[in-house]
This record gives C-alpha cells, sequence and structure tokens, in this order.
C-alpha cells in the first residue's frame, strides 16, 4: 500500500491575479478621493456663478463614478474576503462584475462627451 498523502484543497497561486486586482481598486479610491476634492473645490469657488448645466454635469459624473467603484470594490470583497479560500467561487463570476463591466465604459463615453462639450466653450 502506498501512504499518499493528497491536499484536499488543491494549491493555486493567485497572488499576481488578485493581488493586481486589489492594487487596481485602490488605485481607484485613491484617484475618486483626488475626483471627489475637484468636485468639492468646483463648488467651492463657483458658488454665485456657472452655468447649471455643467453644475448637473460635474454631480452626474461624479455620481456615476462613486457607483462604478462601488461595483468594483463589491467584486474585490466578494472574491477576497466572502470567499477567501474558496476555489469554487472562482468559476462563477459575481453580479457587480458583470455590471461594472457593461457600465464602465459608459461612465467613459459620458465623460468624454462632456468634455467635449466643455472643451467647444
Amino acid at each position: 500500500m502506498s501512504s499518499s498523502t493528497q491536499d484536499p484543497i488543491p494549491q493555486i497561486n493567485i497572488g499576481r491575479t488578485f493581488g493586481a486586482l486589489f492594487i487596481g481598486v485602490t488605485f481607484a479610491a485613491v484617484l475618486f478621493g483626488l475626483s471627489s476634492v475637484q468636485v468639492f473645490v468646483y463648488f467651492q469657488t463657483h458658488k454665485g456663478s456657472g452655468t447649471v448645466f455643467y453644475k448637473l454635469a460635474v454631480i452626474f459624473l461624479w455620481t456615476l463614478d462613486a457607483l462604478h467603484l462601488s461595483l468594483i470594490v463589491h467584486c474585490v470583497y466578494y472574491y477576497l474576503v466572502i470567499n477567501y479560500t474558496n476555489v469554487g467561487a472562482l468559476t462563477e463570476i459575481v453580479w457587480s462584475f458583470k455590471v461594472s463591466s457593461s457600465f464602465g465604459p459608459r461612465v467613459a463615453h459620458s465623460n468624454m462627451v462632456l468634455m467635449g462639450l466643455c472643451s467647444c466653450r
């Protein structure tokens, strides 16, 4: 008889994939903080002046950015915290990733359209 011991949990090296995901989300959160400061400064300096369209556009873009960040944070939380050491969870795609992957390009497109409108001014 052979005495072979098999590891019940296969060892998968996910440091390069999930590590990069975590660093990316952290970087996105820092950039969101910087854009939040920019929004705050914009509204402080343009209290009595400025077009209502531009103020609504800034609020709209900031809201889209906040929603996008919350979706990607949920995705990372799902894989790195809730399903820690659950290899089976890697075979399913969490709902926030599906929404974020279809939502992210729309945020970028809205941002580019509004930047184009502002540059024509």
